[in-house]
């Protein structure tokens, strides 16, 4: 390898610059890697469990049906002293054939910074229907008042 004035010979530069750019694309490659690392491991930390489950209720009536049924969330454990209200509820149907569930919305809102609370579900179904499902409840802290 000859070097005339600072500059390579004999095809030698080709190999000069490529091997700077892989180091550019290295450098630009842990870039990426660690600020998606950084965002995965800080997004999972400000994540507070504020779910709360409802056990498995089935109707599978064969003439069909309808009624109500009260189920009580409880307050999730990570909220400890604090309060919280009920921001949103969930129906997930583990089994449903010609029926539905429906979440009466007057006790979500009356369910207010307190321990647990009891929802009323207003379920039907049709003839040869079946339905099972369990009721998933989104908390949300607030600020307890005297």
């Amino acid at each position: 390898m000859k070097s005339k004035g600072g500059h390579l010979v004999d095809n030698n530069w080709v190999f000069y610059y490529a091997s700077k750019s892989i180091n550019i694309y290295m450098i630009f490659k842990k870039i990426i890697l660690y600020t998606t690392l950084f965002t995965t491991l800080s997004a999972s930390l400000h994540a507070a469990p504020n779910i709360t489950n409802s056990i498995v209720k089935e109707h599978f009536e064969e003439a069909g049906g309808e009624g109500v049924d009260i189920v009580t969330m409880r307050k999730p454990k990570a909220f400890v002293d604090q309060c919280g209200t009920i921001s949103a509820v969930s129906i997930n149907y583990t089994q449903r054939r010609y029926g539905k569930v429906t979440v009466d919305q007057r006790t979500v809102k009356a369910c207010t910074k307190i321990k647990s609370c009891e929802l009323r579900l207003i379920w039907l179904h049709a003839p040869a229907g079946r339905l099972s499902y369990s009721v998933k409840a989104h908390w949300t802290k607030t600020a307890c008042s005297s």
